[in-house]
């Protein structure tokens, strides 16, 4: 049960700095250390830390799109 409790974890917070990298949101390190970090202090609060990342990057998301749409 404890390498469950270090894995989801590491590889959630993997994900998210993959994801932040692709996406080019700011701070992908700090994203990543946090949300990782809150899934291993409990499942619940990493679920509200994946939450807000998510809303975060469908705003910055948009706005990228806009500017492309301009061309």
């Amino acid at each position: 049960m404890a390498v469950v409790a270090f894995v989801i974890p590491v590889l959630v917070g993997g994900w998210i700095y993959y994801d932040a990298n692709r996406a080019e949101v700011a701070y992908p390190g700090p994203w990543a250390y946090g949300v990782a970090a809150l899934f291993a202090a409990g499942f619940v609060l990493g679920l509200f830390a994946l939450a807000a990342y998510s809303s975060y990057k469908s705003d910055t998301d948009q706005g990228s799109i806009e500017a492309y749409s301009s061309h």
